[in-house]
């Protein structure tokens, strides 16, 4: 499982995530925003608590995550917190676009294929609430399901863009970043 870690400021109006604190901490993944997580399953067990920084490992600051071409299909999800404290029954609405680089030689915009294999671009999760006692929200997007490239010299890149709208104690607040996060095959 790989999981993008998008850190917001609700006290905030200029609708940017947070950056990456300037002294990261390696032992707890969940402090640093806009970096990918990974945990060695390729999906989450039932009592994985996505809020603990040590049941994830941070792979660094965002960019391409190269994902081998071999192996199992990861799926790919998305970890979003506020930096302090909200309303218990705060909302979360995320949107995740996906579209491949100008450069890119596939014919696909998405990794992502529903169940009669077209392409997935677009998903619009939510307005959900927290589930009990966590710090964040988690969306789990899907797993990759497009095949591999044909040649080990080729790569497939598919990058996207975050928005999010979260509701807490009445007010409503919009994130949104197109930070050149992307996958590659």
């Amino acid at each position: 499982m790989f999981a993008l870690n998008m850190l917001f400021d609700f006290g905030s109006d200029d609708g940017l995530f947070v950056d990456p604190p300037a002294i990261p901490n390696p032992n707890d993944g969940t402090i640093n925003s806009k970096h990918w997580l990974t945990t060695p399953q390729p999906n989450l067990p039932p009592n994985f608590n996505t809020d603990d920084g040590a049941q994830w490992m941070d792979s660094g600051a965002a960019g391409t995550l190269l994902i081998k071409s071999t192996g199992v299909k990861h799926f790919i999800g998305l970890r979003i917190a506020p930096i302090q404290a909200l309303d218990p029954a705060a909302t979360l609405e995320l949107i995740v676009a996906f579209g491949r680089p100008v450069i890119a030689r596939q014919r696909f915009a998405s990794p992502f294929r529903n169940q009669n294999g077209r392409s997935i671009s677009l998903f619009h999760l939510g307005p959900e609430a927290r589930q009990p006692g966590k710090i964040g929200w988690f969306f789990p997007l899907d797993q990759i399901k497009l095949p591999i490239p044909a040649r080990d010299h080729e790569t497939h890149r598919y990058e996207f863009a975050v928005g999010i709208e979260v509701t807490s104690g009445g007010q409503t607040r919009q994130y949104g970043e197109d930070p050149q996060f992307d996958v590659g095959l």
